[in-house]
């Protein structure tokens, strides 16, 4: 039964490597929420090994609910392979691993082993427009609730707090508590588990991780903020004592006020421990063993046939310079194109790329980004602005002042900021031939359609910071920018 045990580690593993290797790739970004993944096969390995030592581990059992488990890790593992899907790929591993271990040692013995089967959940990193469509908002509730306590002197414009000497505190992303929340819904997972209590207690332990996250964080930005109110924005900015002190203090706070909860949980009556049992035959391993494979092969096999090539000189409609608008007697706007960084162009694998600047300061700026398939990577521009140290102020959806480039009739806008500097940016994606501005529904659109190009057009202005109506002449100039490339944009989708 230990060899089984064994395969049911490893065999998940080979077929899910690219899954892995993106896990591992998270876990190392700096700017990343997920620092705490490689602890967790450690935590969970060792407490297996106790629960196993202590004899608390319990095998046999019918071994009939390893199947449903191992084929849809089947799936998402085909989904991974033949759709570059990571995170699918990481949930598909962790189910088969779960289902190949009940099928070694049945359902008593992966009942026993929940726990640390449960904790390897968290060393899955989310999707990153989920990490993005949730620390703005976060960010927003931490400010607020941080403001209520603030000074009254101390003035916010979006994510940035005014001190009383006119210095500025400018709350990122990476403070919005989205990285104590993530860790500490793991701890309360772990403290849950280990907390003798009936399930309503667990469970609230678990939920309590949440709030007791945003409110620890919150308290943290009211700290900071009377800091900065008091010595000016710098003594309280990232990379001091005080701001990283206190972030270490804050999820320590939020640590204890969870065990704390956790003790005052009502202590039920001690249940009758699981009788031992055969374990299962080595045949139910092999069946789910050759379920679990059925996936990455049916992926390779389509993998083999490749997608229809696309036209050469897709690009070529976008014009080199923009003429001014009629009338204005103004000369030519020059273009100027920016080369994909290596590391870019290896995270996108991209058939086909265009980022070209307009005008002396560069004050236009188009992107275009295109595959024949699903390989090609795609994601929102949210994630390479804040990869390059941009903050995210706000996101929504502007109508379209495109009327023949086959865009959709809303776009993507979001307001950007890094050190004083702001960006407005306007975005949306193709798939199979419909354009959106909805990650998911592009997204499973090119789940569906995989051997369909996929492309992803944005167009950006720099913001001036200063002015009551500096969004409305933002958003005008930007559409001036649209509508003048409406015509060859309409020629290069029509080749998508």
């Amino acid at each position: 039964m230990v060899l089984r045990l064994i395969a049911a580690a490893v065999i998940p593993a080979l077929l899910a490597m690219d899954a892995l290797t993106w896990m591992a790739e998270r876990w190392s970004d700096d700017r990343g929420y997920f620092g705490h993944g490689p602890f967790v096969p450690a935590v969970a390995g060792l407490w297996a090994a106790w629960l196993v030592r202590a004899r608390r581990h319990r095998g046999g059992g019918a071994v009939w609910i390893s199947l449903p488990l191992v084929f849809l890790g089947s799936a998402l593992l085909y989904l991974l392979i033949g759709r570059g899907v990571s995170f699918f790929g990481a949930v598909g591993w962790w189910l088969s691993t779960v289902g190949l271990i009940a099928a070694a040692v049945g359902w008593r013995g992966a009942r026993s082993l929940v726990g640390p089967l449960g904790l390897l959940l968290f060393m899955i990193p989310w999707p990153l427009k989920l990490v993005e469509d949730l620390s703005l908002p976060l960010k927003g509730w931490a400010l607020t609730l941080g403001g209520m306590m603030a000074p009254t002197d101390v003035v916010r414009q979006g994510s940035q707090l005014i001190m009383p000497d006119a210095s500025v505190l400018v709350v990122g992303d990476v403070c919005s508590g989205l990285r104590s929340l993530v860790a500490s819904i793991a701890f309360a997972y772990v403290l849950a588990a280990m907390t003798r209590t009936s399930l309503l207690g667990k469970v609230t332990i678990v939920a309590l991780a949440a709030p007791v996250a945003v409110l620890v964080n919150a308290a943290r930005i009211v700290l900071l903020v009377h800091v900065a109110a008091g010595s000016g924005a710098d003594a309280a900015g990232a990379g001091t004592m005080v701001h990283d002190l206190s972030g270490v203090f804050a999820f320590i706070l939020g640590m204890g006020i969870l065990m704390g909860a956790a003790r005052l949980m009502p202590r039920p009556a001690p249940t009758t421990p699981l009788v031992p049992a055969a374990p299962p035959k080595a045949g139910s391993f092999a069946i789910a063993a050759l379920v679990l494979v059925l996936g990455p092969v049916l992926a390779e096999f389509e993998g083999a046939v490749p997608p229809p090539p696309l036209p050469d000189g897709v690009l070529a409609e976008i014009p080199g310079q923009l003429l001014p608008p009629p009338g204005s007697g103004g000369a030519a706007v020059p273009g100027f194109d920016l080369p994909l960084e290596p590391n870019v162009e290896r995270l996108l694998s991209p058939d086909g790329f265009l980022s070209r600047e307009y005008g002396p300061r560069r004050s236009y700026h188009l992107c275009i980004v295109f595959g024949s398939d699903r390989s090609t990577r795609l994601h929102a521009p949210d994630i390479c602005y804040t990869g390059a140290g941009w903050e995210v102020e706000q996101a929504s959806t502007v109508p379209s002042p495109m009327t023949g480039s086959q865009a959709p009739s809303e776009l993507m806008e979001i307001q950007l900021l890094r050190e004083g500097e702001g960006r407005l940016t306007w975005y949306w994606y193709r798939s199979g031939g419909v354009s959106t501005a909805s990650y998911g529904a592009f997204t499973w659109r090119a789940l569906l359609r995989p051997q369909r190009p996929q492309a992803l057009f944005w167009l950006s202005i720099p913001l001036d910071r200063t002015g009551l109506r500096r969004l409305e002449r933002a958003r005008e100039r930007l559409a001036w920018f649209a509508r003048t490339l409406d015509e060859p944009l309409r020629r290069v989708q029509e080749q998508l």
